[in-house]
């Protein structure tokens, strides 16, 4: 079952790309180059840094499932500016292959196996939006 985690080493690189914190897997040497994404206004380095950047500017504190919302935003926008990304999701069986991979990480309500993981449904939730775009 493939991990994405930025410590992942699995299909060279790719679960490390599909994470959010890309430059820490690129500072981990697991990948080997930037995934900045363009959300509202900003550019931000990767995923994790436009989550963080657009919670902080909500102006009301935000429920799980507002944070979802946000996080599958995100990771849409990730997908669509880095077509790479979603053309191996797509050859490697597209949603079916996304609903195998975990996301362990040690930090908690993002974390589980397959649909169970937040993190891994935002992903498929992305990856459906952008194919039907």
């Amino acid at each position: 079952m493939p991990n994405i985690s930025s410590n992942s080493t699995e299909l060279n690189g790719l679960c490390a790309a599909l994470t959010n914190p890309t430059e820490i897997s690129l500072r981990k040497g697991h990948i080997y180059c930037h995934y900045p994404v363009t959300y509202g206004d900003y550019i931000y380095e990767d995923a994790e840094s436009a989550y963080q950047g657009e919670k902080k500017h909500s102006e009301t504190s935000m429920t799980f499932l507002a944070l979802q919302d946000l996080m599958t935003d995100i990771i849409t926008a990730k997908l669509q500016q880095h077509p790479r990304l979603r053309a191996t999701i797509s050859h490697l069986g597209g949603t079916a292959w996304l609903e195998t991979c975990s996301h362990i990480v040690n930090r908690g309500r993002w974390e589980g196996i397959g649909p169970s993981s937040p993190f891994i449904s935002c992903l498929i939730a992305a990856y459906a939006r952008c194919r039907n775009s």
